[in-house]
């Protein structure tokens, strides 16, 4: 059985393969025809690849020699940027030490600028007046990497002034006399040293500058004759400030005490009514309540035994011998003798009330003279300092000496204000304190009278 289905197998296998022959032969032929197809293709494929590999390995070595020039330029390149990334460096360097020097020099030239007003005469400051306001407006104006030009401007303007003071420098101008008269003339300038002679030869000496005034003001005279010979070119003896103008200040610092009070303005004038009658309350006050003894316990006691011995006219003169505060205050005692403790009390403390008011008479004065007088001052002081800024403003100055000398002008009536109320303050504190010791010593007089009359009584 099982050789007959291995036969059948085999002969249906024979069979079929017997069958599809036919098919296998053509599909192996036309695997044949596309095998030589592709052969072909494959072949034409190698043939283009050679012919183009070639050119394709020339343009790959070309682009490697490219490279190699990039890198060598980039090498070139990185080697100029760190070189000039040092000239950077270098000037940036140069560049800070340049503003340095120009810092520097601006610092130096303000300063020269200032020396150059605060060296000047009141009579130069006229005579350089439009040459340095345009300088002023251009240093004002420039930046400051373009004010350093200045600086050879300012040092010319100083080397010609130089120049011009060593040899005697002459300049007409105008100048004030101690009686506010503007005179027109002629300045001599000899260094530090000015001096101003007026066109008619009649007034001459030496010059300073004051706040109130545009123009200079004659401070000190001396013979016109002698400087009309010094410019005409004839030798004269002339006095010389050798201290550069020391010594003319130093005569104007002191003043006479009425010098330096009409310095003060006209609040001064109340300042010192104040001050005088002040004075005068003081006084008065002292030796009033000088003349008031403390010291009179022995005659309250005689007072006191006339009144036991019933001798009341006796008293009543005894009594009315005692000074002011005390003889009202015992008389009122002795006339109500006869009241009770508490009535009789009531009538002599009402008489020491009454007492007060004329012990007190001028210490209020005092106390309002002492608070018055400092503020009477500041405002002279205020005053003063209005005034002075205000001239500096329509003026102006460039030295600081004229500034202070106003503001110093104006401190005066504070000074003496204070001058009149610390002496005001401490005579009424003195006074003061003598008026509550007299009032005590009334107290103390009307207690010990009702306690001697009333131990009569009981």
């Amino acid at each position: 059985m099982n050789i007959l289905l291995r036969i059948f197998f085999i002969f249906f296998i024979t069979t079929s393969i017997l069958a599809d022959s036919g098919k296998i032969q053509d599909a192996l032929k036309e695997s044949k025809e596309l095998i030589s197809k592709q052969t072909n293709t494959l072949s034409n494929v190698r043939e283009s690849i050679s012919a183009e590999k070639l050119p394709l390995t020339l343009e790959i070595m070309d682009y490697e020699n490219q490279g190699v020039r990039l890198q060598d330029e980039y090498a070139i390149l990185k080697h100029d940027i760190m070189h000039y990334d040092q000239s950077l460096v270098d000037l940036n360097t140069k560049a800070s030490i340049m503003k340095e020097k120009i810092v520097y020099l601006n610092e130096m030239m303000l300063e020269q600028r200032k020396n150059f007003s605060k060296n000047m005469s009141s009579a130069e400051e006229i005579f350089y007046q439009n040459s340095l306001t345009e300088l002023d407006d251009q240093l004002f104006n420039s930046s400051p990497f373009k004010k350093y030009v200045l600086l050879e401007s300012i040092l010319s303007l100083s080397l010609s002034k130089i120049k011009l003071n060593l040899g005697g420098n002459t300049f007409p101008g105008k100048c004030l006399t101690d009686d506010g008269e503007l005179l027109s003339g002629k300045f001599i300038q000899w260094g530090a040293i000015t001096f101003f002679v007026s066109n008619d030869f009649q007034s001459a000496g030496f010059t300073q500058i004051k706040l109130n005034s545009k123009y200079p003001s004659l401070a000190y005279s001396i013979d016109p004759i002698l400087l009309k010979d010094v410019l005409e070119g004839n030798s004269a003896s002339i006095p010389v400030d050798l201290t550069s103008g020391k010594a003319l200040k130093l005569k104007f610092v002191n003043k006479s005490l009425l010098s330096h009070i009409k310095t003060g303005g006209v609040i001064m004038i109340p300042i010192l009514i104040l001050g005088m009658f002040s004075l005068f309350a003081a006084i008065w006050k002292f030796f009033n309540l000088r003349q008031i003894s403390l010291n009179i316990s022995d005659v309250l006691s005689i007072i006191v035994k006339d009144m036991k011995n019933n001798n009341i006219d006796q008293a009543t003169s005894c009594a009315a011998s005692l000074p002011v505060p005390f003889s009202p205050v015992l008389l009122e005692g002795i006339y109500n003798y006869k009241k009770s403790r508490e009535e009789l009390e009531e009538v002599m403390h009402e008489k020491i009330l009454l007492q007060i008011p004329h012990l007190e008479k001028w210490l209020s004065f005092l106390s309002v003279s002492a608070a018055a007088a400092p503020l009477l001052g500041l405002l002279g002081t205020v005053t003063g300092m209005i005034n002075t800024f205000k001239m500096v403003s329509m003026f102006g100055t460039g030295d600081a000496n004229i500034l202070s000398g106003g503001i110093s002008e104006a401190l005066i009536t504070t000074e003496f204000g204070l001058i009149v109320a610390i002496p005001t303050l401490l005579m009424h504190a003195y006074l003061a304190r003598k008026v509550k010791t007299i009032i005590y010593s009334l107290e103390q007089l009307m207690i010990s009278f009702i306690n001697q009359i009333k131990i009569k009584d009981n």
